[in-house]
């Protein structure tokens, strides 16, 4: 009886032990991912004097909002979809189907230890080696304002002037990390959630 129960913890801590193997797993191509289109932009700035501070600021913006948002989000519904469909092949009664609890941590683990990893490299990155690759981001997006705003009424002493306070500014602060934070976060809940509740006790 008790190598019957210790036998049985055991097997358990295994299980546990590989799925929890399994959420790095996925956390790595998530942060993998992430980094491979930041750093890849950042050579290729680098090294491609065409390529103008504005256009760097837009072109970052755009990868992140057709890169990054769809393939955290696209990469979330693949696990979720596939651990319902896993658990609704082998399941002989309801109970055995996936729930919303597992759902969650299927999408949620991967991309919260992924993308936070990602996310404080490249905001120690930008405070270290890659200053200026920062200070181009802030000139672009500086750059973009006066493009996109009717500025006739300032004169260029206080045009001037906001655009020194702005290249003194670290919009990649620990302050900032913090304040953006919430709504990375926010969107790995929502996104989570979402599938979760979707997929939730699905029979195929």
């Amino acid at each position: 009886m008790t190598t019957n129960i210790l036998f049985s913890l055991y097997f358990n801590y295994l299980c546990r032990m590989n799925q929890i193997s399994l959420y790095f797993k996925d956390a790595l191509i998530i942060a993998g991912f992430t980094l491979l289109l930041f750093f890849g932009f950042y050579f290729i700035f680098g090294a491609n004097a065409s390529i103008t501070p504005k256009l760097y600021y837009s072109i970052s913006l755009m990868l992140i909002s057709f890169g990054l948002i769809p393939f955290y989000g696209g990469y979330a519904f693949y696990k979720v979809l596939s651990l319902s469909k896993k658990k609704a092949k082998t399941a002989t009664k309801e109970e055995d189907l996936m729930t919303f609890r597992e759902g969650l941590r299927e999408s949620f683990l991967p991309m919260f230890l992924g993308g936070t990893a990602s996310l404080i490299i490249i905001f120690v990155f930008l405070n270290t080696g890659g200053q200026w690759a920062q200070d181009a981001f802030k000139e672009g997006y500086y750059e973009t304002f006066v493009v996109n705003n009717d500025l006739t009424n300032i004169n260029k002493e206080e045009l001037e002037n906001g655009y020194s306070e702005m290249m003194k500014n670290n919009l990649f602060s620990a302050s900032n990390f913090f304040a953006f934070y919430p709504f990375v976060l926010s969107y790995y809940i929502v996104v989570s959630v979402f599938f979760a509740q979707f997929l939730k006790k699905r029979v195929y």
